[in-house]
């Protein structure tokens, strides 16, 4: 090839077929190893050495999805955004649960636990209000309860309205501890307690 052309070449007939004089292509526009002519015709060759200027990228490591690569300053660099597409949050207090940093692709989602989510019925919530899409049911007629009865003694008691089967007491009364006093033989007092 030769190492310079006419700027600008036109036929007898008039018509240009090659024109550089227009031209601005500059050493540095072009990729070093790749050869090129100037506006005036010269053969030079190219001197740029990078693929894209990424001086000013402000990506890190974490910001890129794990196994990519990206371009920061002149060099390539591996991405550690972990994928999380496809994995589901589980909520497990109504305060809520953090959502793991990484990358979604919005196939996962955000739940209850199986447990919480089998206690979300109808039945288990107050008439007139709704939690999470369920219109509770649950309202006076289904309440049950009783008035209990219980006498102390010397022994831990424990009362729950489900073992009477009922929603809950009305009323608890606790009988006095009955106490006998009665004289002895000795001149004393026999205190009998229960």
């Amino acid at each position: 090839m030769a190492d310079k052309l006419n700027s600008k070449v036109t036929l007898k007939t008039g018509e240009v077929l090659i024109d550089l004089t227009q031209d601005d292509v500059k050493p540095e526009h072009v990729q070093s190893g790749i050869y090129f002519h100037d506006k005036t015709g010269k053969r030079q060759p190219g001197t740029n050495t990078k693929t894209v200027d990424a001086s000013a990228a402000t990506a890190e490591a974490a910001d890129v999805l794990d196994g990519r690569t990206f371009g920061k300053g002149s060099e390539m660099q591996k991405g550690t955004m972990p994928d999380n597409s496809g994995k589901d949050v589980v909520i497990t207090n109504k305060e809520g649960t953090a959502i793991p940093f990484g990358y979604s692709d919005g196939s996962g989602k955000a739940k209850l636990s199986e447990a919480d989510a089998a206690q979300l019925t109808p039945g288990n919530i107050k008439g007139g209000v709704t939690i999470l899409g369920v219109e509770g049911t649950y309202g006076p007629e289904d309440m049950s309860f009783i008035s209990k009865e219980v006498t102390p003694n010397f022994e831990e008691q424990n009362f729950n309205p489900e073992d009477d089967g009922v929603s809950f007491y009305s009323s608890v009364k606790v009988n006095p501890i009955t106490v006998t006093r009665t004289d002895n033989e000795a001149g004393g007092v026999t205190v009998t307690i229960g």
